[in-house]
């Protein structure tokens, strides 16, 4: 530790001493300033041959991330800095031959696994460069992190300024906005709901479209009408209204009847499976010759198996030359770990180019975790149709 820093604990724990008219063992101080040490990293000395470390290596995380995915995070200020703080305290706890626990690691991994898988595939590059290991722990912090900067960067998405008008009342309006959004994640900022009257009451500036359950028609703004005797038809239409990028952003377009499986039987097992599913993306010309290697190179450095019912197995980077998600699905359960069965297999070959539309892939499996009612009825989906019907209202 820093001098003053060790100079005010053992003041500190000199006072306990004739407070309570004890003598404590070196090993007792000795542990209390370990303990003060892990949790208070800043105040542990810098190591030597480390003085602008943490800047490089997190430059370096930033700059592999973008080039392998097209996520460009190197001018995100807030996320830089966040990560070379962090990095500094991680390498003077390394320096002291500790390791700090996660206490929620298993959240982390499950709820923003996209962040997690990120962190974990380009740590371990960097890592081994600096000789620095980055446990599970350490990396579900620092995946934190990525998830924040996701989040912002969804934020700032372009998307279409919209309202609702609808003469069916609050519940039918959040009806329409709800589809709306499942359909077309962050696609469409629905700002208000009005009744009719309301409507005609406001003015309202700053739309870019329309939304209604009644007939009529404005001037300066676009104007779609919602036939609610055949509303998925009438909101699928909507697609009309989004530009290329935003339309192959929706994550359904990445599903395909050639990459759906449906097994009765147990007894296949996951790497038999994986190359399976990956040969026959090959042959398709989805991805090269090394997905498949590279896949199962990522399952080898941590499960993808993300609770007891899905696993979500994909290649070290974004190498997929298109965007595919190859579906297997195991009412019986297929072994994947040791002592763990899962049920789902959602294999991502994704392209770098298509890297906004990962975010909501993962979106939608989370979506499906947290749905335990609409797993057991996928579990049922024999034929693709019914599956990509029963994923669709998700």
């Amino acid at each position: 530790l820093m001098d003053h820093a060790l100079d005010a604990i053992y003041l500190f724990l000199k006072e306990i001493e004739n407070s309570f008219s004890i003598t404590l063992p070196i090993n007792e101080i000795n542990y209390f300033i370990l303990t003060l040490s892990i949790n208070v990293p800043r105040l542990i000395k810098n190591p030597k041959n480390h003085p602008s470390e943490s800047s490089i290596i997190v430059d370096e995380l930033l700059t592999s991330i973008y080039e392998t995915s097209n996520l460009n995070w190197t001018k995100d200020k807030i996320l830089f800095e966040d990560l070379v703080n962090h990095i500094e305290n991680f390498i003077k706890i390394s320096s002291i031959n500790k390791e700090r626990k996660n206490p929620i690691l298993s959240t982390i991994i499950n709820s923003f696994p996209f962040a997690y898988s990120l962190s974990l595939t380009h740590l371990g590059v960097i890592g081994k460069k600096y000789n620095i290991f980055f446990s599970e722990d350490e990396v579900g912090y620092i995946a934190l992190h990525i998830a924040g900067a996701i989040e912002r960067h969804k934020a700032k998405t372009q998307q279409l300024n919209v309202i609702i008008v609808c003469g069916g009342g609050f519940a039918m309006s959040k009806i329409i906005e709800s589809k709306i959004n499942k359909k077309f994640p962050n696609k469409f900022n629905i700002k208000k709901t009005y009744s009719y009257a309301e409507f005609q009451l406001s003015n309202i500036s700053d739309i870019d479209l329309t939304i209604t359950t009644l007939p009529f028609t404005q001037e300066n703004t676009p104007t779609v009408y919602i036939d609610m005797s055949n509303i998925d038809k009438a909101i699928d239409d909507l697609k009309y209204y989004l530009t290329d990028d935003q339309i192959n952003n929706n994550v359904m377009q990445l599903f395909n009847p050639e990459n759906f499986y449906y097994f009765d039987t147990d007894k296949l097992s996951k790497k038999d499976l994986l190359v399976k599913m990956a040969v026959d993306l090959e042959k398709q010309n989805i991805v090269s010759a090394d997905f498949v290697s590279s896949v199962l190179e990522r399952e080898s450095l941590q499960t993808t198996l993300i609770n007891d019912v899905i696993a979500i197995p994909h290649s070290m980077t974004m190498i997929a030359n298109r965007s595919r998600v190859s579906v297997a699905i195991f009412p019986n359960g297929i072994q994947w770990e040791k002592d763990k069965k899962c049920n789902f297999i959602f294999l991502l070959a994704i392209s770098k180019t298509d890297n906004e539309i990962t975010n909501n892939l993962y979106d939608l499996i989370l979506n499906l975790i947290d749905d335990k009612a609409m797993t057991k009825q996928l579990l049922k989906a024999y034929t693709f149709h019914e599956f990509k019907n029963l994923l669709s209202i998700l």
